[in-house]
């Protein structure tokens, strides 16, 4: 593990200092996350740590550079005798800037590289769709505009698309199986696993009513209704109200959480596909991440992952049509 930070008086070495460090990130967020522990002990033989909010942070688990931002908060404590920092990559710009845009018969790759080039961000791999789309927005956020074209273009095509930062780079890829996929096993890489199966926040029957409050139409799900008991969503009528009905009963059935607590592996993060064999809990195929946290403190190194059957994205639609 190495820790560097840079600003304009130069580059610091803070690796002896460090006494806990946890590297995050999230298929629902296109930014990934640095929180580290740092010695703060008046002990002549350590350096002073002087981290100053806006610092840029380089991190490398192993031999690998993992990790490319800027601190974004500094906590001192003197009762831990510790001050954390907390940093972010450059997602957190693509969240926290908002653009005012009319695209006409674009395309998501075009919208990418155009506000990309704007507010001087460097690309990496920008999958390509090919699918062309006309849309306004006005006081969005960069990664809600860009996640918009490539949801729209996702229905179209099929595909599943990860807006993320490599390092430095913006990058848009498929989210689909790579070359490798890695085995996570009881009795080898696994610490933990378990499995929670809901049905709290289900919606198996939608009713669309119109303005008079008479209902319109009704769509529901048979199976779940049988099996569960109704749970219903009222919804006014409008252009897109089929379409919002549809949604509800898609994103509402039952959910299955599996959270794994498992040796390091730099390779397991948000997007990624891993295999799980665990025969207590019936675990047994493949599966995605949709989130990760790597934790490195006293000398020990773990993951703790969020898994999902579904190959999701982070399905974002804002903005509106041109009249």
């Amino acid at each position: 593990m190495k820790l560097l930070r840079t600003n304009a008086k130069g580059t610091q070495d803070l690796t002896q200092l460090v006494s806990r460090s946890t590297w995050a990130g999230d298929i629902k967020s296109c930014s990934r996350s640095l929180e580290v522990d740092l010695v703060s002990l008046p002990d002549v033989e350590l350096p002073e740590a002087t981290v100053d909010l806006g610092d840029h942070v380089a991190f490398w688990g192993d031999t690998d550079q993992l990790f490319d931002g800027f601190v974004f908060s500094v906590q001192t404590a003197t009762d831990a005798r510790t001050k954390t920092i907390r940093c972010y990559d450059r997602g957190v710009y693509l969240n926290n800037n908002q653009g005012y845009y009319r695209f006409t018969n674009t395309t998501p790759e075009a919208v990418v590289q155009q506000l990309a080039g704007e507010f001087g961000l460097s690309l990496g791999a920008i999958a390509s769709t090919g699918h062309r789309f006309s849309r306004n927005f006005l006081g969005q956020s960069l990664y809600k505009i860009m996640a918009t074209g490539y949801t729209l273009a996702a229905a179209a095509t099929g595909e599943r698309y990860r807006i993320a930062f490599d390092l430095d780079k913006l990058t848009v890829r498929k989210k689909e199986q790579g070359k490798y996929t890695l085995l996570i096993k009881g009795g080898s890489n696994l610490l933990s696993a378990s499995v929670t199966e809901s049905i709290e926040n289900l919606v198996n029957r939608v009713r669309i009513v119109d303005d008079s409050y008479k209902l319109v139409t009704t769509q529901e799900n048979g199976g779940h209704i049988q099996q569960y008991g109704v749970m219903q969503r009222v919804i006014k009528q409008s252009d897109n109200s089929t379409e919002e009905a549809k949604a509800l009963l898609e994103d509402n059935g039952p959910t299955q959480k599996i959270t794994l607590e498992c040796v390091g592996d730099t390779r397991s993060i948000a997007g990624t596909m891993v295999a799980v064999q665990e025969p207590y809990t019936g675990l047994w195929g493949k599966f995605w991440v949709d989130s990760d946290t790597h934790t490195w403190a006293d000398g020990i190194y773990t993951n703790k992952l969020v898994l999902n059957f579904e190959n999701i994205m982070d399905e974002q639609e804002v903005g509106n049509l041109p009249e």
